[in-house]
């Protein structure tokens, strides 16, 4: 990573803890001073919680996380609540789309490419807004990766209320 910052290349990171592989303490341990200072962080709600011992409103929680890690940025998602970022300054939300769940693996990742997109191109917003967009694609569809088009993506940031049903 230190390569990686030297160069200018952002670097983001995504706890996804697993709890077959690790305790939370342990996961605490070795995740806390490798993400020191990280452009980008992503945090689930639950791993907050059991592996950094961040609870709270989810803007306590975020910047906790943006305390415990100097992250320029982190991004929490809610769930079906949506998602929160907190950029040091300022939050960023953004609701979930409702959808039909068909399967739950890709959804965070999806989250995580529609957020890194938005903020490389320099509008978090944005981000949030595609990345809630590719989670709910992910949750409906089978399998982690996410069959789409540009063109469904964006019509899908443009419809409010409308539940995803494939």
């Amino acid at each position: 990573m230190e390569r990686a910052k030297t160069a200018g290349i952002p670097v983001s990171f995504d706890v996804n803890y697993r709890s077959k592989l690790w305790s939370p303490e342990e996961a605490a341990a070795t995740l806390t001073p490798v993400v020191q200072g990280i452009d980008l962080f992503f945090c689930g709600r639950n791993d907050a919680k059991l592996v950094f011992g961040c609870e709270g409103e989810p803007e306590d929680v975020v910047r906790k996380l943006a305390d415990l890690t100097r992250a320029k940025v982190v991004v929490m998602s809610l769930a079906e609540r949506g998602v929160i970022a907190w950029n040091g300054g300022e939050f960023f939300r953004a609701a979930a789309l409702p959808v039909q769940i068909i399967d739950r693996p890709g959804a965070g990742d999806g989250l995580a490419a529609g957020v890194i997109h938005g903020w490389l191109d320099g509008d978090l917003q944005r981000g949030l807004q595609t990345g809630v967009v590719l989670a709910a694609l992910a949750l409906s569809q089978h399998g982690d990766m996410i069959v789409t088009t540009r063109e469904e993506v964006e019509s899908l940031m443009q419809a409010s209320g409308a539940t995803l049903v494939r």
